[in-house]
């Protein structure tokens, strides 16, 4: 019985990474990100008194200047903007996240030192 030959140290196999798929793992990635990073901070927010919805209200301060993160009342100008303008940056986040995974899976590793470094 013959063994298979292990890839060459200098050539290595390309290895399949799951979250490495754009059409599934982007969305995926996005959404378990905008939800678990609304509640941590919706959680910290109650810890401090202060109600769930404030922390999606200060993400608005961007239209209604620095005064929206005092803002206590849950409505469409301030917490609905600010739930808009989150889940699109966790869909953009997830998809530079998703897009490097990607890109290291294919042996570019370099793109993300060259990013941080």
């Amino acid at each position: 019985m013959s063994r298979p030959t292990p890839p060459s140290v200098f050539h290595p196999t390309p290895r399949r990474i799951a979250m490495a798929g754009f059409d599934r793992a982007w969305p995926l990635a996005a959404l378990c990100a905008a939800l678990l990073s609304a509640l941590v901070l919706g959680a910290l927010a109650a810890g401090r008194g202060l109600p769930v919805w404030m922390p999606l209200n200060a993400t608005s301060h961007g239209l209604h200047g620095p005064e929206a993160a005092g803002v206590t009342a849950l409505d469409l100008a301030h917490t609905g903007l600010g739930a808009a303008i989150h889940i699109a940056s966790c869909f953009f986040w997830a998809a530079v996240a998703v897009l490097l995974i990607r890109r290291a899976a294919q042996g570019g590793a370099w793109l993300g030192w060259s990013i941080t470094g």
